[in-house]
């Protein structure tokens, strides 16, 4: 849903700023003791409503496909562990939080009801 909002929409920014830098330093330093939380993450991503390739999850960042990207846009998006099984970003000034769900198929359930499939 908000991916497909963001067709239309510039990203300013695209990076995501959440809290104080100290909470951020925490968030990051328990989620780099856990290498598998971005291990996992790793690869290309679809939208599980009509398998629509969103992009590449690199490191901490989504590189967005093609389709996702304007000339006024950011081409990546760096996300935030906030937990074990919890990540987050902001695009557009909006804050998303998104569930990893690490079943048979790698899912994220994002808060305004997207859901990425791993593939």
């Amino acid at each position: 849903m908000w991916l497909s909002s963001w067709l239309g929409a510039a990203c300013h920014g695209g990076c995501c700023t959440s809290g104080s830098p100290t909470e951020n330093l925490v968030r990051e330093e328990s989620v780099e003791a856990d290498a598998d939380f971005w291990t996992d993450l790793q690869g290309f991503w679809y939208l599980r409503s009509d398998n629509r390739c969103v992009g590449e999850i690199v490191e901490n960042r989504v590189v967005w496909h093609i389709q996702w990207q304007r000339s006024d846009t950011a081409t990546t998006t760096t996300l935030h562990a906030m937990s074990f099984d919890t990540l987050s970003c902001t695009i557009d000034n909006a804050f998303f939080t998104g569930f990893v769900l690490r079943d048979a198929q790698t899912s994220i359930q994002w808060s305004d009801g997207d859901v990425w499939l791993r593939k």
